[in-house]
């Protein structure tokens, strides 16, 4: 993730969000919800995870299905 210009501004080396998200069937984010990082940071992290592609998960009958992720999302200025 691109290092916001805002956390630099405010003196931070170092920002974690957690973002939960499911992957539909394609293997795309989607319905992204960020949490414990600055709001104004959001759109920073929304805009990079979105460029994401994943593997989407695959059923007991071996087709893909949707599915959701937690995980944490770290940034950094150096």
């Amino acid at each position: 993730v691109p290092f916001p210009a805002s956390a630099r501004r405010r003196g931070e080396s170092k920002v974690t969000c957690v973002v939960g998200f499911r992957v539909d069937k394609g293997g795309r984010p989607v319905d992204l919800s960020l949490s414990g990082c600055d709001a104004s940071l959001h759109k920073a992290f929304q805009n990079a995870l979105m460029q994401w592609s994943l593997s989407p998960m695959t059923g007991p009958d071996g087709a893909a299905t949707k599915f959701f992720f937690t995980m944490p999302v770290s940034s950094s200025s150096r």
